[in-house]
């Protein structure tokens, strides 16, 4: 278990993931092995242990329910990772209750100082980890998942955290939040500290209790704050991208009520005229923009508003994101007034990118799909003991609200998974043995080994040239000649581009077919043109710029235009190897010496 929620819970199966693609036998052993060892041991588990199957019975009847509800509709991959989500995080709650749920707990808040860490050391490099642009991380891929990951592991975990630290890991998780700009996450936050605060101090107010008692680590948590703004100040001089998507970030914050009224407009104004038109034989509004295949058309005025909307989220994510999600929440209420009883299928209705869990799974399942994610919220809320736990419920409720991929990725369900597991274990006793949370600590500690093997086995294997082939949709006319942006590393930070400025670059090629092309050099700034059988790469604009020989245009049939790039190991690779080395020397150091041997294994009475 500890190897699942390391591999998962911390990003590196998703991120090593790619490594996958065309070795499909070796990915379903990978797999199968993975999910059939957690799932094969906790079925025996929870078929061995009646108090066990009295403890999660909630549980298992509410993850049936909701799995269940998939063979409505065809499975394919989106439903899959559904189905394994919620298989994982039931596998995970129930082995918690045969093991020491107070240790997993504090694996799981290891874990999320850990993805919290990656995102400050993510906010140094222009390209890090990921591909994302100036904004952190960490081995999530996507800012806001990112965002979304922090927020779920610290609101399940917190209470795992010892008293003299909790505040500290409260300034360091909401500090990677900030660093990576996600705004959803941010308000989700504050939601999820201000209202267990008030509940609180409502509850010590009816009970004549003082409504402020005395914090433990507020000095190191203070020179941890000036640490992190350092570290941050820091990175807005070295990382050239930063400083300038935090400007654009905060400009969508302040403009986007006259962004949303422009696109308002637009939409108006597109589906009034696209209504107007006479029906073509075979035509409509409909069919001519629909969100997605296998989506069946909306009918009437709504047809011509979502072709309408379909027009504008081609490029209204580049004026203003806020913007951009309203408009894909208002094209998915419209396509559920014609997704049936019973809804469309995951399939199709994970394409229209609703941006709300609530609105995916009722665009999946029709009208019973809003109870899904309802009754797990619920779940959480029955869970709940006391103002401690309401952040993971608040937390849930706000990351459902703006997000729709929360119980379709692993990495994002499986700390919910555990902070309902180690709610539903608070009030069992009894003692927790020593070698259990040495096992837990070594086997965290043989996940992130398998990671850094598999990294390494990457570096050795992948050719030092990669050939990329270059998108015809990609590729844009650029006066004489044609612009293509160069495609991105497979392995963002770990393997990156070692290109040359000009054409003594030997390695460096790009041929059409099998006609090699002439190197030249060129940047974007001085827009020398190239001729007929020329090329020159902008390592820095990330540009390369071509003409074939023949003139014609490389985007016609029959052209295969090949770019061929040397790379290295990029420094973000040793900086994620020596962060992966640190956590786990702290790991064993912390888990190791923790003696709770004399504890129950109350969740509450252990971590108080």
């Amino acid at each position: 278990m500890a190897v699942t929620i390391v591999l998962y819970q911390a990003w590196l199966m998703p991120f090593f993931q790619p490594f996958f693609a065309g070795r499909e036998g070796l990915a379903r052993l990978v797999f199968y092995a993975l999910y059939g060892s957690l799932l094969l041991t906790a079925a025996m588990l929870f078929g061995t242990r009646a108090d066990i199957r009295r403890t999660v019975l909630p549980l298992a009847a509410v993850s049936a329910v909701i799995v269940a509800a998939t063979a409505l509709h065809p499975i394919g991959m989106v439903t899959r990772d559904y189905i394994i989500a919620i298989g994982m995080g039931g596998a995970a709650v129930v082995l918690m209750q045969g093991s020491a749920p107070a240790a997993v707990l504090r694996l799981s808040a290891a874990v999320t100082v850990l993805n919290a860490a990656l995102c400050f050391v993510d906010l140094l490099f222009a390209d890090g980890f990921t591909t994302t642009m100036g904004r952190a991380a960490g081995l999530a891929l996507n800012p806001n998942v990112a965002a979304a990951a922090v927020l779920l592991g610290a609101a399940a975990s917190h209470r795992a955290v010892p008293r003299r630290f909790h505040l500290s890991f409260v300034v360091l998780t909401l500090g990677s939040i900030a660093a990576t700009l996600s705004r959803s996450s941010m308000l989700t936050a504050a939601a999820a500290i201000m209202i267990p605060a008030a509940v609180e101090s409502w509850r010590r107010a009816r009970a004549r209790r003082p409504l402020w008692t005395t914090l433990d680590g507020v000095r190191p948590a203070a020179v941890l704050a000036v640490a992190l703004a350092a570290w941050v100040a820091t990175a807005a001089i070295v990382n050239p991208r930063f400083r300038p998507v935090v400007h654009a970030v905060v400009s969508d914050s302040l403009d986007f009520a006259d962004a949303i009224g422009a696109a308002h407009e637009f939409v108006a104004v597109a589906a009034q005229d696209a209504s107007s038109l006479p029906a073509a034989s075979g035509a409509s509004p409909a069919n001519v923009a629909g969100p997605a295949a296998g989506v069946r058309p909306a009918a009437g005025t709504d047809a011509s508003r979502i072709a309408a909307l379909d027009t504008r989220l081609a490029d209204e994510g580049a004026r203003n994101s806020i913007s951009a999600r309203a408009l894909f929440l208002e094209r998915a209420m419209l396509e559920y007034r014609h997704s049936g009883f019973f809804g469309m299928g995951l399939e199709a209705a994970h394409p229209l990118v609703p941006h709300n869990t609530f609105v995916l799974f009722a665009l999946a399942f029709g009208h019973p799909g809003w109870l899904i994610p309802l009754a797990l919220v619920a779940l959480a809320l029955y869970s709940v003991r006391d103002a401690r736990d309401l952040p993971l419920p608040v937390a849930m409720l706000g990351t459902m609200t703006t997000s729709h991929d929360i119980l379709l990725t692993p990495s994002l369900f499986l700390p919910i998974a555990i902070g309902i597991g180690g709610m539903i274990a608070g009030g069992a006793t009894g003692r927790e043995r020593q070698d259990v949370h040495r096992s837990i600590a070594f086997g965290a500690s043989a996940a992130v080994g398998l990671f850094v093997l598999g990294c390494l086995v990457i570096v050795s294997v992948v050719p030092s040239l990669t050939i990329e082939r270059l998108s015809p949709a990609s590729i844009l006319k650029y006066g004489t000649a044609y612009l293509a942006p160069i495609p991105p590393q497979t392995y963002p930070g770990m393997l990156v581009p070692a290109v040359g400025d000009g054409p003594e670059d030997t390695m460096t090629f790009l041929r059409e077919n099998t006609r090699p092309l002439q190197r030249v050099r060129w940047n974007l700034a001085t827009r020398r043109p190239v001729a007929p059988g020329e090329y020159a790469v902008s390592n820095g604009d990330g540009l390369v710029l071509f003409a074939l020989a023949d003139g014609s245009d490389p985007r016609g049939r029959g052209h295969a235009i090949d770019l061929g790039l040397p790379h290295t190991v990029g420094v973000p690779f040793y900086a994620l190897l020596a962060s992966l080395a640190v956590w786990c020397a702290s790991v064993l150091l912390w888990m190791g010496r923790t003696n709770h041997a004399a504890q129950p294994a109350g969740v509450q009475e252990a971590l108080s």
